[in-house]
């Protein structure tokens, strides 16, 4: 998600789109956009200015980690987030 809005996805549309979310009647799926975007902003990771979400300096460490640790093998994400308790 912070991926998505780094790289310019503007509408709830645009991040669903960029995230491949689409509901079962195939529309894009924007209400798990608002919802996800919502925890983003309680946690501080994204703010609003102009009306445009922007990361904060909180998201912008917090999606270096991220990026850091990007597989595709379940057992590797699985041994990252037991390290990290």
């Amino acid at each position: 998600m912070l991926q998505a809005i780094k790289d310019d996805a503007t509408s709830f549309s645009d991040i669903a789109k960029a995230l491949g979310w689409y509901t079962r009647k195939n529309e894009l799926n924007r209400s798990k956009v608002q919802r996800t975007i919502g925890r983003l902003r309680r946690a501080k990771l994204v703010a609003v200015e102009r009306g445009r979400h922007i990361i904060t300096e909180k998201g912008k460490i917090w999606l270096s980690v991220c990026t850091c640790f990007q597989t595709d093998d379940i057992g590797e994400i699985n041994n990252a987030k037991n390290g990290f308790r």
